[in-house]
C-alpha cells in the first residue's frame, strides 16, 4: 500500500493515492509513523490539500486505534511501553541530557548499526544523493532502533518491511535526478550492491542465507492436519504454539503452557508462572510428541485430568476426562 501511494502521488493519481493511503491505515495503528512523513512530503511537493489530508486523517486513526480499539480490546490503550528504553519516555529524555554517551552506547549497541547497513546497503546509499523521498522512512527506521525489542531492529521480521519500498523508491527518486552519465553508473553499483547483499541475506535458492520451511506436503504438516480435524470446531482449546493459527475460528484457543501456567499473557507482558483461573474450560489439549523439558514439566502436572484421543507419530490430541 505505501509503495501504491508513492507512484500514485507521483504520478498525481490521487483517487489511486487516497484508497492506497486507507489500505495503509487499515493495516496497523502505528502507520502514522510512515504516512505522516508522507503526507509532509506530498504537501510539500505535490499537491498541499492531499498532503494535509493524509497526515492529519493518520494521526486522527492512530489516536482512535490506539484510545478507542485496542482499549477496547486490551482495556489499556498501549502494552509496549517497555519497549522504550531507560525506564520509559521521561528516562529517555532524562538520559539523552544528562548522560548523552549512555544514549549514543545504546544506539550502537546489540547489532543496531549492523540492521541500519542491511537496510541501506542493498541500494548502496544510492538515496543520499537527493534523499527527500527515502527521509520518510527515517521515523521507522529511528523507531526501531530506539526499541529494546530485539525483533524491531532484525530485518527479518515484519517491523522493516514498511521501510523496503520507501527505500527503494527513494533510491529510483533521486537516481532519477542525476545527469545521465553518472545515473548510468550509479545503477550499476546499484545493481552490483542489491545482488551482493540477495547473496548474503536474502532467503534465496543459492543464496547463503537458509530458512526452514515447513510446506503442505512436509509428514509434520499432513499430521498435524490430521490430529486437528479430530477437535470439535466448538472446542476450548490449549495448542502447541504452530498449530494455534489452524485452530483459531472458534471462540476460545491458547496457546500452550496457558492456561495451566501463564506465558505472554494478560496485560503484563511479563507476568509468568501463575496457574490461570479457567483451566478447568480446556476441553482438547494439542501437543508434539517430542516436547521440550518446560513443556513436558507443566504438562505432567495435569496430564492425568487428560486422555488420549489421538495420536500419531508428530502429535497428540488429547481430551478431558469426563468427572465421575
Amino acid at each position: 500500500f505505501i509503495a501504491t501511494a508513492l507512484y500514485a502521488a507521483f504520478e498525481s493519481k490521487w483517487r489511486m493515492y487516497i484508497v492506497a493511503v486507507l489500505l495503509a491505515m487499515s493495516v496497523k495503528e502505528d502507520v502514522s509513523l510512515i504516512l505522516i512523513p508522507l503526507g509532509i512530503w506530498v504537501a510539500w511537493r505535490k499537491n498541499l490539500k492531499m498532503g494535509l489530508f493524509t497526515a492529519v486523517t493518520s494521526f486522527w486513526y492512530s489516536a482512535v486505534a490506539i484510545f478507542g480499539i485496542q482499549r477496547g480490546i486490551n482495556g489499556v490503550p498501549f502494552r509496549n511501553g517497555w519497549r522504550i528504553p531507560f525506564g520509559g519516555l521521561s528516562g529517555s529524555i532524562k538520559t539523552l541530557f544528562t548522560d548523552p554517551i549512555a544514549m549514543l552506547k545504546y544506539f550502537v549497541s546489540d547489532s543496531r548499526p549492523y540492521y541500519v547497513l542491511q537496510l541501506v546497503a542493498p541500494v548502496a546509499l544510492g538515496f543520499v544523493v537527493f534523499p527527500e523521498v527515502a527521509a520518510i522512512a527515517v521515523l521507522v527506521i529511528f523507531t526501531n532502533i530506539f526499541s529494546n525489542f530485539w525483533y524491531q531492529y532484525h530485518i527479518e521480521y515484519h517491523y522493516s518491511f514498511v521501510v523496503v519500498p520507501v527505500l527503494v523508491i527513494g533510491t529510483a527518486f533521486a537516481l532519477g535526478r542525476l545527469r545521465k552519465n553518472l545515473r548510468r553508473v550509479v545503477v550499476v553499483i546499484c545493481a552490483i550492491s542489491t545482488l551482493s547483499c540477495a547473496y548474503l541475506w536474502a532467503p534465496l535458492p543459492g543464496a547463503r542465507t537458509r530458512v526452514a520451511y515447513n510446506g503442505s506436503s512436509n509428514p509434520a504438516v499432513i499430521a498435524a492436519r490430521v490430529a486437528l480435524s479430530k477437535i470439535p470446531d466448538d472446542a476450548v482449546v490449549s495448542a502447541y504454539h504452530p498449530l494455534t493459527a489452524h485452530l483459531a475460528r472458534r471462540k476460545r484457543i491458547y496457546v500452550f503452557p496457558v492456561p495451566f501456567k501463564r506465558a505472554l499473557y494478560g496485560m503484563d507482558a511479563f507476568a509468568t508462572g501463575d496457574v490461570l483461573p479457567f483451566t478447568n474450560d480446556i476441553e482438547f489439549v494439542v501437543l508434539p510428541v517430542a516436547m521440550d523439558d518446560s513443556m513436558r514439566n507443566t504438562w505432567r502436572e495435569v496430564s492425568a485430568q487428560f486422555a488420549i484421543s489421538y495420536a500419531n507419530e508428530w502429535w497428540i490430541v488429547y481430551q478431558r476426562k469426563i468427572s465421575g
